[in-house]
Formats: C-alpha cells, sequence, structure tokens
C-alpha cells in the first residue's frame, strides 16, 4: 500500500482527532471570555441555589417538603453546577460564573463528541459524521 493510499484511508480518524483537539484547545482558552448575560444571575439562583438548598434540606431531615417556587425548568445542570460550586469553595462572581462556562463548554464538548459518534453509526459517507460536528461549533 503506498503512502498516499494510507493517507486516504486514514484521513478521517485523523481529521476528526485533529479538529477534537483544536476544538478542545481553543474552548480551554476562551471560556473565560464568555460574559455574563443578564438572566445568568436568576438562572444561577432559580434554578441552582434554591434546588440545592431544598434537595440539602429534605435530605437532612428525611421529609419532604412544599418546593419553595412554583416553577422550576430544567434545573440538573444548575443544580449540578452551584453544587461544584460550592464543594470548590468559590464566592467570587468571577470564578463561580468562570467555573460555570467551563463546565458549559464541557457539556456541549461531550455533546459534540456524542454527535459525531452517532453520525458514525447512521450516516452513509465517511466524512459526514465529521462534517456534521464539526458544523456543531462552527
Amino acid at each position: 500500500m503506498s503512502l498516499i493510499e494510507h493517507v486516504r484511508r486514514n484521513s478521517e480518524p485523523f481529521l476528526a482527532a485533529v479538529g477534537f483537539l483544536s476544538l478542545l484547545v481553543v474552548g480551554l482558552i476562551v471560556y473565560g471570555d464568555y460574559g455574563v448575560s443578564w438572566d445568568e444571575p436568576i438562572q444561577r439562583h432559580r434554578s441552582g441555589q434554591i434546588p440545592l438548598d431544598y434537595v440539602a434540606r429534605v435530605w437532612a431531615s428525611g421529609e419532604l417538603s412544599p418546593y419553595p417556587i412554583d416553577y422550576a425548568y430544567g434545573p440538573l445542570f444548575s443544580l449540578g453546577a452551584t453544587a461544584l460550586e460550592r464543594l470548590t469553595g468559590l464566592v467570587d462572581p468571577h470564578d463561580f460564573y468562570r467555573q460555570r462556562h467551563l463546565v458549559s463548554f464541557g457539556f456541549f464538548y461531550v455533546g459534540v463528541f456524542g454527535f459525531y459518534r452517532l453520525g458514525k453509526k447512521l450516516l452513509p459517507g465517511r466524512y459526514d459524521a465529521l462534517i456534521g460536528g464539526m458544523c456543531q461549533h462552527v
């Protein structure tokens, strides 16, 4: 097998590795510059701190009590991010928002990789999954 034929047959895994490594490096460089949106403090409080306090109170007492707010929209991510924030002892808003953004990037990165792997199983073309995965972050 010639070198050119070897490169043609093995280019997709190489390109995938380069693409995902590039995404990881760029993400780790820029996550601290995401900024804070206008609703992020509200989201952190209503979907992170209140549910975490509720879970801790129920866990400690062993008794269910009424949930403190009348709505909750998908608190799982904020609950985990707030728990991590408390475990690491972050109190400075700059630090805990940077940590939340890093966790958010981690979820995005895993999601793009999962999308790529699913595409490899479902799409017929050799490069279709790679193109689809890379288009997620363009």
